[in-house]
């Protein structure tokens, strides 16, 4: 589980860094998510997004898309 957050906090860091994006002006960030127990990745992710340095809830929105089933073709 360790790797999967660290993970997201560099993906996170890798996009303010090649986007130059300014991450206060992020309003709301959605993540996508497979086979997570419960609330647990959402929470992983808003934590992983303040770490990478989104600001917190009160400015940045966090929702995750779960899709523990898929067929794509």
């Amino acid at each position: 589980v360790e790797t999967v957050r660290q993970e997201l906090i560099a993906n996170m860091q890798a996009v303010i860094e090649k986007t130059g994006i300014d991450p206060a002006e992020v309003g709301d960030i959605v993540v996508g998510s497979v086979l997570a127990p419960g609330s647990q990745r959402a929470n992983e992710c808003r934590m992983a997004a303040f770490y990478a340095g989104f600001p917190g809830p009160e400015t940045s929105k966090m929702c995750e898309i779960a899709s523990p089933c898929c067929f794509c073709s």
